[in-house]
Formats: C-alpha cells, structure tokens, sequence
C-alpha cells in the first residue's frame, strides 16, 4: 500500500524477517534473539520517530520484526540497520535471506503465521503460543499500541477459528507423534502405560516430550552409552537402565520404541515370546523406528503383539501430509475471508475521526445559533427551549446523515480515503 493509504487507514504495516524458506538453520540460529534480549531490541526501534509500534518475533525457524510506522521507506531502513546489527557476528550477507511486507500482504503473513500455515510443519500448534509471547513481550515492552491491539487479537481468533473449523491440526506428520497416536489407538488412555525407549536420538526424545504429554505412568530410558541415557533421564523424569539388561526389563513394559544405529537386530522373535509369557500374554505395542532396523520382523506373528516399522508410520505420515495440504486450502480461504473482513472494520474505524470532526462542528454552529436565539428575549418558556433545541437537533442530524452515511459506506473500499479528504475539503475541517 502507498504511504498516504496507510496513514488514512492506519494501516501502514511493514514486515522485515527471515524464516526457514529463505535461510538455513546456521543463520537462523545465529540471528536468533534471545527472549530476554527482545525488550531491549524493542525499545530501540522506538527511540526512532518513525516507529509507532514494533513487534519482534524470534523462534528456531524465524526471525521477524513488523512495525507500524508512518514512513515505509525509512521504516525498512531502520529495520535493516537493525538486521546488520544482529548479523555482524557471521560471515553471510543476508540481504538475499530477508523478506519484506507492507500492508494487505504483511497482515495476510502475519495470519499464516500464527495460525501455522507458514511453518515447517503446517499446522503445528506451538507457534501460535510463541505469537502469543512476543505479543506479550512487546505489551510488556510499551513497543505496541492501538493496531497491535486490534491486529493481535484477531490473528489469535482465525488461528482458533482454522483449528476448530478444519482437520489441518488433527493428522500428526512427525514420526514420533504418529508412534503416540498409534499407541493411543491400540490401548485407549495411556495413563497406566509404561514405555521404554532404546536409543537417544532426536525422534527418541521427540516421542519421549509426546509420551509426557500423555501422562503415562512411567517412562524407562536404555542407550548404549549409559551416561547419556542418564543425562536423558534427568531431563524426561524417566528410569534409565543399563543397555545389557533391556530385554529384561522389557516384561514390565506396554510400548517399547527402538531407534539405535545398530546394523543387525537387538529383539528378537524368541525373545518376544519369552516376554509375553511373563506378561501372561498381555498386549504390548512396540515401534521400530531405525534404520536399519532393530526389531526381528517375525516378532510381529506373536500373538498379541504389534510391531510397526519406520515404512509403517512414514506411509500414516505420508497420508496424513496429503490430508494437511487439503485442509491447508480450507484453511487459505479463512485467512483471506477474515482479512477481509478485518482490513474493511479497519478502514471504517478510519473514517471515525472524521466524523467525530465532522459532528463537533456541527453541533458547534447549532448550539451558537441557538444561543443566539434565545439571547432575544427572556420570556421564552422551558417548553419553548426545548421545542427549540429539539427542533435543531432533528435538523442537524438529518443534514449530517447523508455525509456520515457515504463515510461509513466509503469506509469499507479500498478508495475510502478520497471521501475523507473530499469531507475535509468541502467542510474546512482542517482548519479545524
């Protein structure tokens, strides 16, 4: 949008940022901004008279600053300054890396965000909580005022809005979350399941945060490396035990999920048999997650027992991505549909101003005239005053409905700001 349109609409948002689609994880991370570091950073972009609002976003896949400003142009310097700022520490130059966004396309991005249309994962639910924070942080900074309050809110809304109104949220595309879900069909509530994870990879500890969540009533943890099976358990509140004796102690667990680099099987079919006699033929539900493999395939003939393989849960995975990209669209249609809706209620909020000047002078010249009418003669009775008053206050407003009307009516095009400053004009409300 052209600065004049913004400034008419207050709407003068611009985007400055980069994010996992345009940097990789080695700039990302340096150009991070820790959340105790984001006031101070907020406070010095509003020393900049061009700045009336900012907002700064930081996670592992994004850094972006969006600001209110009434100089676009200025704006995106300063907002550039303060990227070259950040970057000084690296050997990169990230012009290339950085998106910029004004009005319409800035709001319509700041949407995808945080409702999880832009993210790695499309619809993962933890980004519209870090918006939530960095809203937070910049309220708690005095960085934002009016639009944020109005932007914020609303983006908040449609993030809800697409989680309740599609399925983009409920089809699990990580690995580790599809093994939960899995596990969740087969037992029900897994509040009275144990589990065991063997390894201490990425997917282990993604599935051993999932598990958490699910408030299972016991977690064990076995690597190879027993300190770091340790070290995990401290941080997961789970049991570690020595690599040596996890078949043994896997008779007194419901799920167990395998991700290590060994190259040849560490269950085997005999070993499942010997299990299950111990459990007295007790369901168990165990996930082999590594490449190669860990888990003898035969295990899956014993009775009671099901074993999925990583080709299994990437097939869940691979559905459900096709099911996500689908509801994207719906999802797509929300956002554009509501930012409709928002920029048109900003516009008319737009047109307020204007008609608050517009009724004040009015009612300045009909209240002088009935001053100076009543000033004529003091034998005027109550009923005779107010007979007068009404009478111009009918008038007034009949005068004043037809240009309120065309502003209000006006305030929902894009044009809009041409009936304010025609109004202005033919009024004088400038001088004002």
């Amino acid at each position: 949008m052209s600065e004049n349109h913004g400034a008419n609409m207050d709407i003068n948002f611009i985007l400055l940022g980069l994010s996992h689609k345009t940097a990789p994880l080695e700039v990302r991370e340096k150009l991070s901004i820790p959340q105790d570091r984001i006031a101070d950073h907020l406070r010095s972009l509003n020393r900049h008279n061009e700045i009336r609002e900012a907002m700064i976003l930081s996670t592992c896949n994004r850094t972006e600053i969006y600001v209110v400003s009434d100089n676009v142009q200025r704006a995106f310097e300063i907002l550039l300054e303060k990227f070259s700022q950040l970057a000084t520490h690296i050997n990169v130059d990230i012009g290339p890396l950085l998106y910029k966004l004004e009005g319409k396309e800035a709001m319509r991005h700041f949407f995808h965000v945080t409702s999880s249309l832009d993210a790695m994962v499309v619809g993962e639910a933890q980004i519209l909580g870090q918006v939530r924070e960095a809203y937070l942080l910049a309220e708690g900074a005095g960085s934002i005022g009016s639009f944020f309050h109005y932007l914020a809110p609303k983006a908040f809304n449609v993030a809800k809005k697409i989680r309740t109104d599609t399925e983009i949220a409920r089809h699990p595309v990580s690995v580790s979350y599809v093994a939960v879900q899995l596990a969740e069909q087969i037992f029900g509530d897994l509040f009275d399941k144990s589990v065991l994870l063997i390894g201490a990879g990425e997917m282990t500890q993604l599935a051993a945060l999932h598990f958490q969540e699910k408030k299972i009533s016991q977690l064990y943890l076995t690597n190879r490396t027993h300190e770091r099976a340790v070290e995990l358990g401290k941080e997961f509140s789970a049991i570690s035990i020595p690599f040596e004796n996890f078949i043994s102690h896997m008779s007194h667990v419901d799920i167990v999920i395998t991700s290590t680099s060994a190259e040849s099987y560490l269950i085997f079919e005999k070993d499942v048999l010997e299990i299950m006699k111990q459990r007295k033929n007790k369901t168990m539900f165990l996930i082999d997650i590594a490449v190669p493999r860990n888990i003898d395939p035969r295990v899956n003939d014993v009775s009671n027992v099901y074993l999925y393989d990583l080709d299994d849960l990437k097939g869940i995975v691979d559905e459900n991505l096709i099911v996500r990209q689908g509801e994207a669209k719906h999802a797509e249609e929300i956002v554009d549909k509501e930012l409709s809706g928002f920029i048109q209620y900003l516009r008319q909020q737009s047109m307020a101003p204007t008609i608050s000047q517009l009724s004040k002078k009015f009612e300045a010249i009909r209240r002088a005239e009935v001053v100076k009418l009543l000033s004529k003669s003091l034998s005027w009775t109550d009923n005779q005053k107010n007979a007068i008053d009404e009478a111009t206050q009918a008038i007034k407003n009949k005068f004043l409905h037809d240009p309120i009307m065309t502003l209000k009516t006006d305030g929902i095009i894009e044009e809009g700001h041409r009936t304010i400053d025609f109004i202005k004009r033919l009024f004088r409300l400038e001088a004002d």
